[in-house]
């Protein structure tokens, strides 16, 4: 955990209590120079709407654009604007834990730096957490028609996940969420690598409300999720909410187990009664396929579940803080900060 830097979050709390927001975004930024600005800007205006106390956390992952020199000029700028930098790219869900780390506020939105997720909406996730939401999704509205393999596999994932666990899953949900401050604090204690964040507001339970929202065409740049990314995503909320897959493997042993025995007594029973030589290269190309299919099946399964527990038990820090500057606090250039 960034021990470091939650300390920075403290301290500034107590020395200056009225610091210490109603409300904070958390927006992960990869090379997003271009539109960081104009972010920072249409944030600024929607929180202004509701006449809230706020922070704006961005959580630079690693870029190799300008992003860290804009993000100084608007930290210099705007004293409610903060970022931490990470000294490289650890991925989206564990940039995200970086700004969860450091929110302050009694409700925390998590949002992308890149626009597809209109700032103005920020208002209505408020107003939901007002009414006693405890977890408020913006849901991707369907576009009528649109197929895409994008969409296709989408659908596919949360049809698959909806069978594999009984964690509810919001479909079509985005990494586009508030969360209350009770919320957060059980969330901050799941310090799993293989994160998938939103597998975890649907496993802490509270009441959460959807809205949906329509995506927006990306002001400059473009898209940091290409599809290997997706699919990792996809295994770690799998093999991170699941052991049905170690189960229908162990289905199919015993399936496999029951079909050479049956296999085996009608060799015997060919060989007794039908007089035949077992002539067999088919069956034996056959069976060989199939049970080698099983075991590797199975290896592949116990390998994730095993990669996931050799992750954790390594122990070693989710991400690494090269500078930060929370609001309210100097710029800190201590590459050393994180979990001792």
């Amino acid at each position: 955990m960034e021990e470091a830097v939650r300390a920075m979050s403290t301290e500034a709390g107590n020395t200056r209590s009225d610091l210490v927001p109603t409300i904070t975004i958390v927006a992960p930024a990869l090379d997003e120079a271009t539109n960081l600005p104009l972010f920072a800007e249409r944030v600024r205006k929607a929180l202004e709407s509701v006449n809230l106390d706020w922070e704006l956390i961005v959580v630079d992952d690693g870029s190799s654009d300008e992003s860290q020199r804009v993000l100084n000029d608007l930290h210099e700028k705007h004293p409610r604007i903060g970022f931490v930098s990470l000294s490289r790219s650890f991925g989206q869900q564990m940039a995200i834990l970086a700004g969860l780390d450091v929110a302050r506020g009694k409700a925390t939105i998590v949002m992308d730096a890149d626009l597809q997720q209109p700032p103005e909406l920020i208002p209505e996730l408020i107003r939901h957490w007002q009414q006693g939401a405890m977890i408020v999704h913006m849901v991707r509205k369907e576009r009528g028609g649109r197929w895409s393999l994008k969409s296709i596999t989408s659908r596919a994932f949360y049809a698959a996940i909806r069978h594999l666990t009984s964690v509810p899953i919001v479909a079509g949900a985005a990494e586009f969420f508030l969360v209350d401050r009770k919320v957060l604090d059980y969330l901050l204690r799941c310090r799993e690598r293989s994160r998938f964040n939103r597998g975890l507001l649907a496993w802490v339970g509270f009441r959460r409300d959807m809205v949906e929202y329509e995506v927006a065409s990306r002001h400059s740049g473009s898209s940091k999720s290409p599809v290997w990314k997706a699919a990792q995503l996809g295994l770690d909320a799998i093999f991170g909410f699941s052991v049905v897959p170690l189960r229908i493997l162990g289905a199919l042993g015993i399936v496999s187990v029951f079909a050479t025995f049956a296999y085996a007594l009608y060799i015997i029973a060919d060989v007794i009664f039908g007089g035949a030589v077992v002539r067999g290269w088919p069956s034996i190309i056959l069976l060989i396929g199939w049970f080698g299919s099983v075991q590797m099946l199975s290896l592949w399964a116990l390998g994730e579940y095993v990669a996931r527990a050799y992750l954790d038990v390594m122990g070693r820090p989710e991400y690494v803080v090269a500078q930060a500057a929370l609001p309210g606090r100097p710029a800190s250039s201590d590459s050393h900060i994180g979990r001792r």
